[in-house]
Order: structure tokens, then C-alpha cells, then sequence
């Protein structure tokens, strides 16, 4: 089974798409980046759903220092003009998908990043 990391920072939508993915994937969930940095070397989830404005480390942060690159990527960003072009780049593979969002979303474009 593929597993999938959910480092979103917020429990609501953190037990929605755990809800939605469960099953699925084995889920594993943190909401801070420190956190975050250190189960993506552990775990090395074959998914990473990731919020690049979390607390302690910046999920930006995450995705520049970490040396394991998830196969599949979706960033949640709130983040405008430089910052957004940062996050675009950070996350080449995968989707950036402007934050808030609807779940439906989400699912959306992690069904077209694993149907390439």
C-alpha cells in the first residue's frame, strides 16, 4: 500500500482528508514543519500533501532543505507574488493548489498527478 504524509497545520482539514484517503493509502499525519523535515527523511511517503506556510519550519522550507522528494507532491499556498514563484519551483513534480481550497479539489489534482 502507498503511504501518504498530510502536513496540512490544521486538525480540521487534516481529519477530512484523512477521512477521504484512509484505506487508500496507509496515512500518516504532523502539523509542524520540524516535524514534517524529519518523518519525510523516516518515511519517505510515496505522496506528500503539504501547507508551505507551517508553523516552526515553513512547509517552503521543508520542500528546499529536505533531500527526499516525494514521487508526488500537492502544496497548499496562500502565498502571492515572489513567494508563489518560490513554491511553483519547490514543487515542480507535483500541484500547487491556492489555499483554501475544497477537499474535492485536492483529490482532483492528486488523481491527475498519479494518472501521468
Amino acid at each position: 500500500m502507498k503511504t501518504m504524509l498530510i502536513a496540512v497545520g490544521s486538525d480540521i482539514i487534516t481529519q477530512e482528508l484523512m477521512r477521504v484517503f484512509q484505506g487508500k493509502y496507509q496515512v500518516y499525519t504532523c502539523g509542524r514543519g520540524d516535524d514534517t523535515l524529519r518523518i519525510l527523511q523516516e518515511l519517505k511517503p510515496d505522496i506528500l500533501i503539504i501547507n508551505l506556510s507551517l508553523s516552526n519550519i515553513t512547509g517552503l522550507s521543508v520542500l528546499q532543505h529536505t533531500t527526499y522528494k516525494s514521487p508526488v507532491i500537492i502544496a497548499l499556498t496562500n502565498y502571492l507574488s515572489d513567494r508563489l514563484l518560490q513554491a511553483v519551483q519547490a514543487v515542480e513534480a507535483g500541484a500547487l493548489i491556492r489555499f483554501p481550497c475544497s477537499i474535492e479539489c485536492i483529490i482532483s489534482h492528486l488523481n491527475r498527478l498519479l494518472n501521468k
